[in-house]
């Protein structure tokens, strides 16, 4: 005769694992990229709008930080990914993580980039080349010459485009591309300050400023300022997002930059995953959104129209 202890314990057991495969499948994983929590604004907005999607359309989120060196790497996470969640979504994404990741994509896992484009993948971001370009005409048209770029780290998609777009601009209007004026700032506030710095050293320094991002358009403000000279009076400098933070509230004069769309690309993103999650649609689904030149003060509009 059968233990009716045992008897009960078959059912129960049947149910947890339903149980657990039911919440696995409400599961969505944010991967971010190393060293992003200090860059908060961006990030920031960028999880509010993953947050709004998900948890009104009943998804949990799991947030994967990548471990410092030395302890355990992406490569080896993989496998735990695959049994807990049903999609993932890659927060600005180097090109070594796509590199790690293709087996999860090529499983027809669901994946989905934010901010960065890769070839046959499912992505959302914005035109980054196109906004660049505005940008450094925009201080073309205002006089000037000699314009430094500061970029982002060698394997970042967007930095490359805005490279890219820096590169045509001055290309357009009959300008040299100097090498010692593109210097790279990994999109590091520190590390732009240092930059700029180096670039104010130079025998001819550069009248204006264009940084692939407000963190390092902060920074070259920073060391411009200590270095006894004004922005926009002696260097002109525009940034790219267009960031919410008191860092930028508070700085005078106020940034002239190149919107992206962080919170509703953040948004799209995450229903996109979720459309693939639930087997809505099929892939890839790629969509870029448009930037936008802000201008404020930092670039010299004002003291341009003055002169004139």
């Amino acid at each position: 005769m059968k233990n009716p202890k045992e008897a009960k314990s078959k059912p129960v057991a049947a149910g947890k694992a339903a149980e657990a495969v039911a919440v696995r499948q409400r599961l969505l994983g944010v991967l971010l990229r190393k060293g992003t929590w200090p860059m908060y604004g961006f990030f920031k907005e960028a999880l509010q709008g993953i947050q709004r999607v998900a948890f009104s359309q009943g998804y949990g989120l799991v947030i994967v930080d990548p471990a410092p060196q030395g302890e355990i790497s992406l490569r080896d996470a993989i496998p735990a990914l695959r049994r807990t969640l049903a999609g993932l979504l890659m927060v600005a994404p180097p090109e070594s993580d796509m590199a790690v990741l293709r087996p999860l994509t090529d499983e027809q896992f669901p994946v989905v980039s934010l901010y960065r484009r890769f070839a046959g993948m499912n992505y959302v971001e914005v035109d980054n080349e196109g906004g660049a370009e505005a940008a450094v005409e925009h201080l073309i048209h205002l006089g000037h010459t000699h314009i430094a770029f500061l970029s982002g780290p060698a394997d970042a998609v967007d930095g490359q485009e805005r490279l890219s777009g820096y590169q045509k601009a001055l290309a357009k209007n009959g300008l040299t591309v100097h090498k010692e004026y593109v210097v790279a700032a990994d999109f590091e506030q520190a590390k732009a300050y240092k930059a700029m710095k180096d670039l104010l050293a130079l025998k001819k320094p550069p009248t204006a400023v264009f940084a692939a991002n407000d963190y390092m358009a902060l920074g070259a403000i920073s060391a411009i300022h200590d270095a006894g000279l004004s922005v926009p009076g002696h260097v002109a400098v525009v940034g790219f997002d267009d960031l919410e933070m008191p860092a930028l509230t508070f700085r005078v004069p106020s940034l002239t930059t190149v919107r992206q769309p962080i919170y509703e690309i953040a948004k799209e993103g995450t229903e996109s995953l979720i459309l693939l999650v639930e087997g809505r649609a099929s892939a890839p689904r790629q969509k870029v959104f448009s930037s936008q030149l802000i201008v404020r003060s930092t670039c010299g509009s004002s003291l341009k129209k003055t002169k004139g």
